[in-house]
């Protein structure tokens, strides 16, 4: 359910989801403080040391640096891996334009082609966790060709070598970038942030019982409230590279279009 939660759904229904819960739990603990049923209950409480709500909070925003620190680690290896992608595709470039024999065998349309797939099909495939089949049909039929035209012998060894080697390299490239998408989401920590986050609330909630303040008590659960629900949904809108406000460009991929069919 939490995997389907920050991957399989849009922005506005994860913010709905972080803030609705958040927004419950807040208006249950201020409900129950004033409900007259509860008072007894609720009195019991009074009393207890202030001092709690800081260690909570401590541990809130330390488990929320932790998560956020792995969850924008991956986002920015993918980035990194994006960047390799377009590095290897300059460089076939150059290996393909280091041989007449290259140059004319088709590879450069075969190359265009397959960044074409990779921005208009790339994406949209692994925001939804699947590797898109057009793009992998298209790879593989380039690296066909590429081996096919590596191995001929009148090729000249050296460009061959250097053919071979950026090969190697586009295909590991585009081994990296998928990798990171598939990026395991540490559950353990979600639970535990929801829970200290709901946690945090309450304890704002007991430290205001003395007073039994609706306006005081209300702005210190909304204050926590929103601080709790913007760092959730900002961790969260990171998860999924691919998709979504906060997502990976593709604009590295798409200007090598440009290297490989440079404008006159």
């Amino acid at each position: 359910m939490l995997k389907t939660l920050l991957y399989d759904t849009n922005d506005f229904v994860l913010f709905a989801t972080v803030a609705g819960t958040f927004a419950l739990s807040g208006t249950l603990f201020f409900w129950i403080a004033f409900y007259p049923k509860f008072t007894n209950t609720v009195n019991k409480l009074v009393g207890v040391n202030t001092t709690l709500y800081g260690p909570v909070t401590t541990l809130f925003t330390l488990t929320a640096a932790l998560l956020g620190a792995a969850v924008w680690g991956n986002f920015q290896q993918t980035n990194a891996a994006i960047s390799s992608e377009r590095v290897a595709i300059i460089n076939y470039v150059f290996a393909i334009e280091s041989a007449p024999q290259l140059r004319s065998a088709g590879l450069t349309e075969a190359l265009a082609e397959y960044v074409v797939a990779v921005i208009e099909d790339d994406w949209p495939a692994l925001g939804q966790g699947t590797v898109s089949p057009r793009t992998s049909k298209v790879f593989q039929n380039l690296m066909q060709k590429s081996i096919a035209e590596a191995q001929k012998p009148e090729l000249n060894p050296i460009v061959a070598q250097m053919f071979i080697r950026s090969i190697e390299a586009l295909r590991n490239a585009r081994q990296h970038r998928i990798g990171f998408r598939f990026f395991n989401i540490e559950t353990t920590r979600w639970f535990a942030m929801l829970f200290l986050g709901i946690l945090a609330q309450l304890t704002v909630t007991i430290t205001h019982l003395d007073n039994r303040k609706k306006m005081p008590m209300a702005v210190a659960l909304l204050i926590v409230s929103c601080l709790v629900i913007s760092m959730t949904t900002l961790i969260a809108l990171s998860v999924n590279p691919y998709e979504g406000m906060i997502q990976v460009s593709r604009e590295p991929i798409k200007s090598t279009l440009g290297r490989i069919f440079p404008q006159p």
